[in-house]
C-alpha cells in the first residue's frame, strides 16, 4: 500500500464537489460492475453495506480482522475468545483482501474509510463515530501483523495517537484503551494537537452522556506510573503560551482535565492491588497505618494543581465529597484524609474543609458537628482532627454532653 494520509486532513474527493459517500457509490457500482461475482460473496457484501452506513470499523475488520478485543470498547458485551481465534480470523481476513483487491483498489477502499473515521459526516447519536482515531490506532497499528502497518507513516500514526487520545478522554467509557494511549504511546503525544484535541474531547462529553454533571474518565486504577505520564502531559499543554503570554489553554478546560487526575491520587483503598498499585503504604499485618515514604497524596503538592484547586470551586467540591465519604465510611484511614489537608494547605485546604463539613453535616448530629464549626480559629489540622473525633463519637453513640471531664 501506499503511504497513508500524512496530515488527516479531508480526502480529496474523487470528483469535485463530491462527499465522501457519493465516492463511496460511485467506487461500490465501478468495483461490483467489474467483479460480479462479490454479489454472491457475503463478506464482499457485508464490507459493502458497512462502508455505505459509514461504519469504518467494520471495513476495518472485514479487511483485517478483529482488533484487540480489550481495547477496542465495541466488543466488550461480547464473549471473549481464545488469542487463536483472533489469529486465525486475522489471517483468513488478510487471505480474503489479497484475493480479492489490487493495490490501487485498496488504496481507494482504505483511503474513504479513514476519511470516514476522521471526518465522521455525522456522529449525533452513534457513538462508534466519535472514537475514529482511536478504533484505526487500534486497527492499524497495535494489530499485530496488520497488512495496513507498512503503509503508516510516523506523522500519520502520531495524528492518530493525539486523536485517540482526546476522544477516548471525552467518551470517558474505554479506561483500557485510555491507558494503554499513556503507557505505550505516550512518546507520540503532543501538546500542539490540543486546541483540535479539545474540540473532540468537549464533542465526546457532549455526545456520551445527556446529563449536566458529565462523566470522567475514571483513572483511580491507573498505575502510579500511567498517572505520572497524563501529568506530565498536562503540564506540557499548561506551558504553552499565546503571544501575549496567556496559557493557550483556558483555566477552565485545565481544571476539568486535571480533576480525573486529582480523583485518583485521592483514592483510597488498602487492599494488596492498592499497594501494588502506589507502592508501600499499609503493612497489613500491623494495626498501624505505615507511613509512606512517597505517599501518593504528595502528588498534590504539585504547582499546577494546587494552583487550580485554588482556582476551582468544582475540584474543590469533588475533593471534598472524596474526603467526606473516607471520613464517613473508613475507620483505617483518618491520616490519608488529613494527609491529604495537609497537602493542599492554606486557604484552599480551609475552603475544602469547609466544603467537607457541609457535604458531611447531614450525616453527623449536629450538636458535634457544632464543636467543629465553633473552633473556626483553630488551625486547619486541629479543626480536621477534630471532625474526625465528631465521626467517631456519633459511631460510638457519644453525644456532646456525654464526654466526660477531669
Amino acid at each position: 500500500m501506499r503511504p497513508l494520509l500524512e496530515t488527516g486532513e479531508p480526502r480529496r474527493p474523487r470528483f469535485e464537489g463530491n462527499s465522501v459517500y457519493q465516492d463511496i457509490g460511485m467506487f461500490t457500482l465501478n468495483y461490483l460492475a467489474g467483479h460480479p461475482e462479490g454479489l454472491r460473496d457475503q463478506r464482499m457484501v457485508s464490507l459493502f453495506s458497512d462502508i455505505q452506513r459509514g461504519f469504518f470499523w467494520g471495513v476495518l475488520a472485514t479487511l483485517d480482522g478483529p482488533a484487540n478485543e480489550d481495547l477496542t470498547g465495541l466488543t466488550g458485551h461480547f464473549r471473549r475468545e481464545p488469542q487463536q481465534h483472533y489469529n486465525q480470523a486475522r489471517a483468513d481476513a488478510r487471505a480474503w483482501t489479497r484475493q480479492n483487491f489490487t493495490e490501487p483498489d485498496l488504496n481507494e477502499l482504505v483511503d474513504l474509510t479513514i476519511d470516514l473515521a476522521i471526518h465522521p459526516p455525522a456522529v449525533k447519536g452513534r457513538q462508534g463515530f466519535v472514537i475514529g482515531h482511536s478504533t484505526l490506532l487500534r486497527h492499524m497499528v497495535d494489530k499485530p501483523g496488520s497488512i495496513f502497518s507498512d503503509a503508516v507513516t510516523d506523522s500519520f500514526r502520531q495524528r492518530l495517537v493525539n486523536g485517540a487520545f482526546w476522544e477516548e478522554l471525552g467518551t470517558a467509557t474505554n479506561r483500557r484503551a485510555f491507558e494503554d494511549i499513556l503507557s505505550n504511546h505516550s512518546s507520540d503525544l503532543s501538546p500542539a494537537f490540543a486546541t483540535k484535541g479539545l474540540d473532540f474531547y468537549r464533542r465526546n462529553r457532549e455526545m456520551t452522556t445527556s446529563s449536566e454533571v458529565k462523566i470522567d474518565m475514571d483513572m483511580t486504577r491507573f498505575p502510579i506510573d500511567v498517572l505520572d505520564t497524563y501529568m506530565e502531559f498536562m503540564t506540557s499543554l499548561a506551558a504553552r503560551r499565546l503571544p501575549d503570554g496567556q496559557r493557550e489553554i483556558a483555566a477552565a478546560d485545565l481544571d476539568g482535565l486535571l480533576k480525573p487526575y486529582i480523583l485518583a491520587v485521592l483514592a483510597e483503598d488498602p487492599s494488596e492491588s492498592y499497594s501494588l498499585r502506589f507502592g508501600p503504604k499499609y503493612d497489613t499485618t500491623a494495626d498501624t497505618i505505615v507511613t509512606p515514604v512517597n505517599g501518593f497524596h504528595q502528588r498534590l503538592n504539585d504547582p499546577l494543581v494546587q494552583e487550580s484547586l485554588a482556582r476551582s470551586k468544582a475540584n474543590q467540591k469533588a475533593v471534598a465529597q472524596r474526603l467526606g465519604t473516607i471520613l464517613l465510611e473508613s475507620h483505617y484511614n483518618n491520616d490519608v484524609a488529613l494527609d491529604v489537608l495537609a497537602a493542599i494547605g492554606g486557604e484552599t485546604g480551609d475552603q475544602i474543609l469547609q466544603r467537607i463539613i457541609k457535604s458531611i453535616g447531614s450525616e453527623l448530629d449536629s450538636a458535634n458537628l457544632q464543636t467543629v464549626i465553633d473552633n473556626s480559629n483553630s488551625s486547619l489540622k486541629d479543626r480536621a482532627e477534630e471532625l474526625l473525633m465528631v465521626r467517631d463519637m456519633q459511631l460510638a453513640g457519644i453525644g456532646p454532653n456525654d464526654i466526660p471531664t477531669f
